[in-house]
């Protein structure tokens, strides 16, 4: 199938290919579903040349993107603030507050916005729709952090290490019965907000799920591609899903227009997380606020790990598994371990990979929202999640 789509006069085609791993001197890279060959030879020019995807030249949108963000995000801060104002029992209620109220991107509610905004939606009850959604995110954060036994979390220490944790467990289960509370206080449509309540337990269960799939992943020597897909989807895409389809829904969108809004939330999320995976292994620590290589030492199954097990010499896989799993592994044989990946080309193409997801779902942006401003702030938002360093 082909999409044609535009932004400011350009028009360009996207056609569905299957995304084929390849090694890294490899002249048939194949592109995901919605990426054409020119915007794959432009993708791969600007990798080459150093060149950022995000912003237009002069940058001045983008700036206007991190402001918006910035001020969304304190928004945001103060309203979980609001909503969070319980005092009894004091220190579940310290725990609750603790990590929600430290200052974040708040991307999904973020996304939320932009999209009700694009479609001249009402901007309260997106903004209360993705508190929820930023309600369910910080809660899946402190039991994720639990299981994988973390320390830090935005550079500060974790609720079970800053509490303990019985507390940083209830911490979570009350963020997530307040997701509910503040979906339920929608003043929309009973239909509507049945609708959106059934929209985040779905998606809620599909968390669940793809946090199992990791966890059972750990135990596991290999993962194929279609699987660690399937896992991040579920992990991580659905709440950008969610974000995109609330603001399309609260915005009376039709319901063609709701899928497509869902599938661009999907697609764009898929292509954050494999960036989050690129940026264990080369981000600055201090603004990943979490070791560099973690999730190496977890054993952690990334589209790089499994790329290298692919393509990698047994030399190679050797200085892969002396690190991989091993929460012990001295950092220089983590760095030995980031070097094999880059050699091996595995780092290249999960920047690749998630700079196409980017453009499948700028693809989508342009055949389904209406030229605007607004639709042009979400084309910023794609490159900013795909590109960031933290």
């Amino acid at each position: 199938m082909t999409v044609k789509s535009t932004r400011n006069g350009r028009m360009h085609e996207a056609r569905s290919a299957e995304y084929r791993m390849s090694p890294k001197d490899s002249s048939r890279h194949e592109h995901p579903k919605g990426v054409s060959a020119g915007q794959h030879k432009v993708l791969a020019r600007r990798e080459e040349l150093k060149v950022p995807t995000a912003g237009r030249a002069e940058g001045s949108s983008r700036t206007e993107l991190e402001t918006f963000i910035g001020n969304t995000a304190e928004e945001i801060r103060e309203v979980i603030g609001k909503k969070l104002d319980h005092t009894h029992p004091k220190s579940l209620y310290e725990a609750t507050r603790y990590l929600p109220m430290l200052r974040g991107k708040r991307l999904r509610p973020i996304m939320c916005i932009l999209v009700a905004r694009a479609f001249n939606g009402n901007v309260e009850h997106a903004r209360d729709f993705g508190t929820a959604l930023e309600l369910v995110h910080n809660f899946t954060l402190v039991h994720d952090d639990i299981m994988d036994n973390d320390n830090k979390r935005r550079g500060k220490p974790t609720v079970h290490v800053k509490y303990d944790e019985a507390t940083a467990i209830n911490a979570g289960d009350a963020l997530f019965a307040k997701s509910f509370e503040v979906l339920t206080g929608l003043k929309l449509p009973p239909e509507m907000v049945v609708r959106l309540v059934k929209e985040v337990a779905v998606m809620s269960r599909c968390i669940v799920e793809g946090q199992q799939l990791d966890v059972r992943f750990e135990s596991r020597k290999r993962v194929t591609q279609p699987e660690y897909l399937e896992m991040i989807e579920k992990k991580t895409a659905v709440m950008f899903q969610a974000a995109a389809k609330g603001g399309a829904i609260i915005s009376g969108c039709d319901p063609g227009t709701v899928e497509a809004m869902a599938e661009f939330g999907k697609t764009v999320g898929i292509g954050f997380q494999v960036r989050d995976d690129v940026l264990d292994i080369i981000g600055n620590e201090k603004k990943l606020g979490k070791p560099v290589g973690s999730d190496l030492k977890k054993g952690k199954h990334t589209i790089m790990v499994i790329h290298a097990r692919i393509h990698g010499t047994r030399e190679q896989l050797d200085i892969l598994d002396r690190v991989y799993g091993c929460e012990d592994a001295p950092q220089e044989d983590v760095q030995a371990c980031i070097e094999v990946l880059k050699d091996i080309g595995s780092i290249d193409l999960a920047t690749r990979m998630a700079r196409e997801y980017a453009e499948k779902a700028k693809g989508i942006l342009d055949s389904k929202v209406p030229d605007s401003h607004y639709r042009d702030l979400l084309h910023d938002l794609v490159d900013y999640m795909v590109v960031r360093e933290r």
